[in-house]
């Protein structure tokens, strides 16, 4: 059986799919891999994937990722991205 939470990711359309995932991880190649890889049978299936994606991405995704999260002390930034 799966939560709600996934099924609703399972269901959900292509972008909306695409703003959850990179909600997640800013990596435009893992969040492409992880809507393709959908529907996922469990929790663990997903981790599993997320785990396969991002092994799969090279110096300029993890830079990419990286870029999105705030410098860490910077309250304003991290203010601002979750308003």
């Amino acid at each position: 059986m799966i939560g709600k939470a996934l099924e609703v990711l399972n269901c959900a359309d292509t972008e909306s799919a695409k703003q959850r995932f990179l909600s997640f991880c800013h990596c435009q190649k893992w969040v492409e891999r992880m809507v393709d890889a959908r529907p996922f049978a469990s929790e663990a299936a997903l981790f599993d994937m997320a785990d396969e994606c991002w092994a799969e991405c090279d110096e300029q995704d993890y830079l990419e990722a990286f870029k999105a999260h705030p410098r860490i002390g910077d309250r304003k930034a991290l203010a601002e991205k979750l308003a």
